[in-house]
């Protein structure tokens, strides 16, 4: 099920959050995305990622480089001293860059192959993997995140390689201090657009020129807890204790209002 964050209380500030306010939105595919990156993160499973070489490369085929497959625009191949192969692992394209400039997607572009590399190895948390003069890495995060098919195919490899399994990480990593401060609940999934909707502000939008719109209020849509769950509200307005609903049944587009100015 997907997760709602709601203001418990009136922010000081009359632009602020109010009570019940949707502070934040998260859907299904966005808390897989964050489990997966942790459950396929290098320093969880150093013997399923481990380094090799001079330089302490990333050894390629592992869950980490899976997991930056789905979650990335471009994957970068070394292919020569001086040449990488950059292939858009959306729309397949490959293109060859060097030292030398040249035009590409309106940009110039062009890459110090070996003196990049070299930089990036200087830290023990870079995410070059291969060998060296092969080495392969993965750029330009994918705005939308990785699609819900792609998380549930990585899910499956994770859960034959680990210990971990996707049905216990149904809820967004929330501190004990974050759930006692906000109201978590359950919410019916729903996609990237909405999310953002979710979470818009209500803007004075009478000048022309977006740059100058000013915000009336930090939240547009808001849900009434008290009514929903008026047995629960003494406890949820008291901050030292833990009300979290994200286990309940989940609630509907119908429970969200929108504010009128």
């Amino acid at each position: 099920m997907a997760e709602l964050v709601l203001k418990v209380g009136d922010s000081l500030n009359p632009k602020g959050y109010e009570d019940g306010d949707i502070m934040l939105a998260f859907n299904d595919r966005r808390i897989l995305h964050v489990h997966s990156e942790h459950a396929c993160s290098p320093r969880l499973h150093p013997d399923r990622s481990p380094r090799e070489g001079g330089f302490r490369l990333l050894v390629r085929g592992t869950l980490f480089e899976d997991f930056s497959a789905i979650t990335h625009r471009y994957r970068f191949e070394r292919i020569s001293r001086r040449e990488v192969r950059r292939v858009d692992l959306i729309t397949l394209d490959e293109e060859i860059l060097s030292d030398v400039p040249r035009l590409l997607d309106g940009k110039t572009l062009h890459i110090n192959v070996a003196l990049w590399i070299e930089r990036r190895l200087k830290s023990d948390r870079h995410k070059i993997f291969g060998t060296a003069g092969a080495e392969v890495w993965y750029s330009k995060s994918r705005k939308a995140g990785p699609d819900l098919l792609s998380l549930d195919n990585l899910w499956l490899r994770i859960e034959s390689e680990t210990p971990q399994l996707k049905s216990e990480h149904t809820h967004y990593p929330m501190s004990p201090v974050l759930l006692a401060k906000h109201l978590h609940i359950a919410h019916e999934d729903f996609d990237n657009d909405k999310q953002i909707e979710l979470t818009e502000p209500i803007m004075d939008e009478t000048d022309p020129d977006p740059t100058q719109w000013v915000t009336i209020k930090k939240r547009k849509n808001h849900i009434d807890y008290k009514k929903i769950w008026p047995s629960r509200n003494k406890d949820i307005k008291d901050k030292s204790k833990v009300v979290d609903l994200r286990s309940e049944v989940a609630r509907t587009q119908a429970d969200i209002k929108v504010k009128v100015i």
